[in-house]
């Protein structure tokens, strides 16, 4: 960039411009009257020396363009953050998905099933038994498993019910009902209830439905479940830390997600 002299076209007045400003509107500072800086006007050579002033340029030619690309570049910058800032909330956010051991679903290998309805019984104990209670991912993995009752539907499936022990629960023999579907390669067992027609299994499963709300939201660490009643699917919680109780509402649902595992899901109804 390099000063040159010219005069205003219009008044005649002496001025300095800046060399890369040609073809650029500019602004007489003497009679503010605007004219295009050509190659005419810089050959043209004033008609009197006298002390020069400079030259303002128009913002409504040159810098507007450069005043456009900064604000281009500035959304650009934000539009970035703000896809960071929304990957972030997704790979953050909690999900039924992202809880660590609300799956009422649990997988086995498929074995030959001969005799029927009472084969597949002995098929899940020998299976199923066992290996329940071992599952990091499944609802009622602390739990002995006990008997269970069977009946065909169609080929390769059954519907019935299970009977077990919860180890945290005390002796109480809880009832669920089960359906196991054989028409895969893995015999797949599922635990198709709902909390708001059996609400007696809602307040069975309420400690570990408070462990799942823990997860949910990170405010209820350090508290833990002293008892809980269900009305529907709502579960009203009395909760403890130290000496410290209140009462807190449950919504919990076993819901079917994505990857056809179903899960259970809580709400936390009372502001924490």
């Amino acid at each position: 960039m390099a000063a040159i002299q010219i005069q205003c076209p219009q008044c005649t007045k002496p001025m300095s411009v800046d060399s890369d400003w040609l073809n650029s509107l500019l602004e007489c500072p003497y009679c503010r009257k605007k004219f295009q800086l050509t190659r005419e006007v810089i050959d043209q050579k004033p008609f009197y020396e006298q002390k020069t002033v400079h030259a303002r340029v128009n913002y409504d030619t040159k810098d507007k363009f450069r005043a456009v690309k900064i604000i281009t570049k500035i959304l650009l910058v934000l539009a970035v953050l703000g896809g960071i800032a929304y990957g972030c909330y997704w790979f953050f956010k909690v999900t039924p998905e992202s809880l660590k051991g609300n799956q009422v679903y649990a997988m086995t290998r498929k074995r030959n099933n001969r005799d029927g309805a009472p084969g597949m019984c002995d098929i899940a104990k020998a299976d199923f038994f066992p290996n329940a209670c071992n599952l990091s991912y499944f609802f009622y993995r602390d739990a002995t498993f006990s008997n269970i009752y069977l009946e065909r539907v169609d080929h390769e499936q059954y519907s019935g019910t299970v009977t077990f022990t919860r180890n945290r629960h005390g002796k109480k023999e809880l009832t669920r009902p089960i359906f196991i579907d054989r028409r895969n390669a893995f015999t797949y067992y599922r635990f198709p209830f709902d909390y708001r027609e059996h609400p007696e299994y809602l307040e069975e499963d309420g400690d570990l439905i408070f462990e799942l709300a823990t997860q949910v939201n990170k405010k209820l660490k350090g508290w833990s479940y002293v008892s809980g009643t269900a009305s529907g699917d709502i579960l009203t919680c009395k909760i403890k830390n130290g000496g410290s109780e209140k009462e807190i509402k449950l919504r919990a649902e076993q819901i079917s997600c994505k990857d056809d595992i179903n899960r259970i899901w809580v709400q936390i109804l009372t502001e924490l």
